[in-house]
């Protein structure tokens, strides 16, 4: 933006000098960008008002002007046989074996993968996983059940970052999280590039156990934390059914790592 308004007083910006810029952004095909840009404009705005340089946001108004962003599927592997394929090759890809551990445990419990990287060790009480809700998507507290095959990965995790606070601490400094693309980037050095992500995990989750479990399709969506689309729903239905999760779990962690090596084995392996 800062060559087409940089040299403008603030006050003289208005709307449709906005609008025309972030248009140029939307014929360069970066329509996703360009939102993103109207976004941070209105918060400087916003700043303005606040110190009194300015009275109105112009940038407030137009994200109905820009074109909507096509929301993509997040590449992911929905086929059981091809997803224990992927674990094994990634176990065996030349990596950090915090690495190789925290994909593991994202694929166990279908949570999104900042949460597995925010994961801390205070959160797990016996074997649940209880992730505060400022952690949370929705703002709403989450509790994991965890299969014996995710308590024997947080065993091995604990031989190296027990006595800090985050369970998949950063490869140089324990004091903050694994780095958002180290799992990724694992899954790109193992041939997984554009067809399958750390976030695909809850697609194949959902996809296999729905398939195999039709009947518990909500128990599921809860074990994902999707919100409900039915509001009354939302308001009424508070059951947590854990026995029932605790057991497709269970279900689920049998199904995936049946055949594969265990925890404690990765650790002889190349690492990168």
């Amino acid at each position: 933006m800062f060559p087409f308004i940089g040299n403008v007083d603030v006050q003289d910006i208005d709307t449709p000098l906005l609008l025309g810029v972030l248009q140029k952004i939307e014929k360069d095909g970066a329509t996703d960008t360009a939102h993103r840009v109207r976004q941070r404009l209105e918060a400087i705005f916003n700043y303005t008002i606040s110190i009194g340089a300015t009275v109105h946001n112009p940038a407030k108004v137009i994200k109905g002007a820009l074109k909507p962003t096509v929301k993509n599927k997040q590449p992911a592997i929905i086929n059981l046989n091809e997803l224990k394929k992927l674990i094994d090759t990634t176990d065996r890809t030349p990596a950090h074996p915090l690495t190789k551990l925290a994909l593991r445990f994202l694929s166990l419990t279908a949570v999104r993968p900042n949460e597995v990287r925010g994961m801390r060790w205070d959160e797990v009480k016996d074997n649940l996983w209880i992730i505060p809700s400022e952690r949370m998507k929705m703002r709403k507290a989450h509790t994991i059940p965890l299969s014996i095959q995710a308590l024997d990965i947080l065993d091995v995790v604990k031989n190296f970052t027990g006595r800090g606070g985050l369970v998949f601490p950063n490869s140089r400094t324990i004091m903050k999280p694994m780095s958002e693309n180290a799992m990724g980037y694992l899954l790109n050095r193992a041939g997984y590039k554009n067809i399958h992500v750390p976030h695909g995990f809850r697609a194949s989750f959902s996809s296999i156990m729905n398939e195999k479990y039709p009947n518990d399709r909500n128990i599921i969506d809860l074990m994902l934390a999707h919100a409900p689309t039915n509001n009354v729903e939302a308001a009424y239905n508070r059951a947590e059914h854990m026995d029932r999760r605790k057991e497709l779990s269970q279900i689920w962690a049998d199904l995936l790592f049946d055949g594969l090596l265990s925890s404690q084995e990765l650790l002889s392996l190349a690492r990168r």
